[in-house]
């Protein structure tokens, strides 16, 4: 699938919360306590913090505004808003409940395969100063890539 341009800093974000979600998930089959305890304070510490921004970029000037423009995506657009908030507070609670870890992996997995494959490939609805907007505001995202 084509990439709009405007979204790359996003899909390159979305690799890493792929790559974070296949870590997490392969570090619970591991049962090796250690490294659980240790991925669940690192993503305490640092998942809601570096993603912030990406879930604010995506709230305010994607999935609110398709929801505006695109009545058929108004179901999905409000699922992912709400998956933001569960990320965030799955992820503000590992460092107390790390059998939370699997449900926090799972969830960011399809989280981010359903905008990869549902709200992407729709942004054309959205008109030019919207999308520049997006890519705009995706630049001053602090890289992610770093802490995980």
């Amino acid at each position: 699938m084509k990439i709009e341009k405007e979204l790359l800093v996003l899909a390159r974000e979305h690799h890493v919360s792929l790559v974070l979600a296949n870590r997490v998930i392969n570090t619970v089959k591991s049962k090796n306590q250690s490294e659980i305890n240790s991925l669940c304070l690192n993503i305490n510490k640092y998942f809601a913090k570096y993603f912030k921004d990406h879930f604010e970029t995506e709230e305010t000037l994607i999935l609110y505004p398709l929801m505006n423009t695109d009545k058929n995506s108004k179901d999905i657009c409000k699922r992912l808003i709400k998956e933001h908030d569960d990320l965030i507070y799955l992820s503000s609670s590992l460092a107390d409940k790390p059998e939370l870890l699997l449900e926090f992996g799972q969830l960011l997995k399809l989280h981010t395969r359903a905008e990869d494959r549902e709200i992407f490939p729709n942004i054309n609805a959205l008109s030019k100063k919207q999308l520049q907007a997006i890519a705009e505001s995706s630049e001053k995202h602090e890289r992610i890539e770093e802490f995980f």
